[in-house]
Formats: C-alpha cells, structure tokens, sequence
C-alpha cells in the first residue's frame, strides 16, 4: 500500500515538472525506514512463544538463605523499568546499529 503511494506520488511530481519533489523525497525516506523496521521486527511481532521467569524466581528462592556477594542474584524482571530502556538504551542502539 505504501508502495503504491510512493509511487502515485512520484508519478504526480513528475507531471507537475517536479513541484512536489521535496514532499516526495521526504515520504519516500520515512515509508523506506517504515518498511526497515518493519522487516527488522517481523521475527520478533509473530513470534507465538510465551516467556516464563519461573525458574529464575525459584532459583532466587532457593539462594535467599545463602550470603551472596554483593546481591549477585538480584534480577528482578518486574523492577526493569521498560519505558526508560527502550528511550534510553533500545532505541538509540536501534538508530546507531541497525538504522545505517
């Protein structure tokens, strides 16, 4: 579908002597990086396994009695504050890794 607008939108600027050549360059460089992301999160958005942290809680459990150093087991899945990952950490790494 995106396609097709680029296209009608290329074809329509080429008409009109290129008056529309900054608008069409513009949406073609978002609807390519649409499609990037898209193609580069596809494994992950129809991806049907269910994660589980069971054994990591049972494995907490089972070292609450011992003195660990300095908390070496101390992840926590629910403390993780995912919106400041994905600003911060994810994203970014997304843009200078993957986005070249």
């Amino acid at each position: 579908m995106c396609w097709h607008i680029c296209k009608v939108l290329n074809l329509v600027n080429k008409l009109i002597c290129h008056s529309f050549q900054d608008v069409y360059v513009d949406k073609n460089k978002k609807i390519r990086l649409v499609k990037r992301l898209a193609k580069l999160y596809k494994p992950y958005v129809y991806f049907k396994a269910v994660f589980d942290d069971t054994n990591t809680k049972n494995l907490r459990r089972a070292v609450e009695g011992y003195n660990m150093e300095n908390g070496i087991l101390e992840f926590d899945p629910i403390s993780i504050n995912w919106t400041n990952y994905m600003m911060n950490t994810h994203i970014p790494g997304l843009v200078k890794y993957a986005m070249k």
